[in-house]
């Protein structure tokens, strides 16, 4: 049976192996692929959680399952759905605005 994740749920994902700085280990990652794509491909699209709080540019801040943390949009990958470990929660409407914003401005041209 094919997983279908819905965006903005956080699932805990296998990122190894990793090669150089991605992000590794097991980890919770919020889906931000859309829920087309989700329900109907064998991927989806995820950004990695940490609790390391860097306070640099592409990251917001998070409370997801009671643990404080940063979204890694920065780090944001497709994987396969194989790789989706078990549901964890999901994020709550004011992260889901701000995120939705981070990824505009990372994506948008600084000209």
């Amino acid at each position: 049976m094919m997983l279908k994740p819905n965006q903005y749920e956080i699932w805990e994902v296998q990122l190894n192996p990793a090669v150089g700085h991605e992000t590794q280990k097991n980890r919770p990652c919020v889906v931000v692929s859309n829920n087309i794509i989700n329900h109907r491909m064998m991927t989806v699209t995820i950004i990695p959680l940490t609790r390391t709080i860097k306070n640099v540019p592409f990251r917001v801040k998070s409370m997801v399952a009671g643990i404080q943390g940063e979204i890694m949009v920065d780090q944001i990958k497709t994987v396969d759905k194989s790789r989706l470990v078990r549901f964890v929660d999901k994020l709550d409407r004011d992260t889901i605005k701000e995120l939705d914003a981070v990824i505009i401005k990372m994506f948008t041209s600084l000209k």
